[in-house]
Parts: structure tokens; C-alpha cells; sequence
């Protein structure tokens, strides 16, 4: 098994991670409509991927 496999075990906590990273991002945000541009931002980045 190659080390560039990762396991189910290894994405779960990446995606923890990355809930708990967001959250954070979010609760810096006091204005909504800063926080609806950043899902749009977000949103369209995972698009063009």
C-alpha cells in the first residue's frame, strides 16, 4: 500500500479538520452578507476545480 493511499480513518478526521477550521472562519465573520460572499467564494472555487 502506497503512502499517497489515504485511509477512511485519515479523510475523516481531515474533514473534522476542516468543519472545525471553517467554524472558526465563519465566527469571525459579524456580517451576514461578508459570510454569504465567502459560501459564493467557496462555491464557485469548488466549481472550477
Amino acid at each position: 500500500m502506497s503512502n499517497s493511499v489515504c485511509s477512511t480513518h485519515q479523510i475523516k478526521n481531515l474533514e473534522k479538520q476542516l468543519d472545525i477550521n471553517e467554524n472558526k472562519f465563519l465566527r469571525n465573520f459579524k456580517s451576514p452578507s461578508t459570510r454569504q460572499f465567502y459560501f459564493i467564494a467557496r462555491d464557485t472555487s469548488i466549481r472550477q476545480e
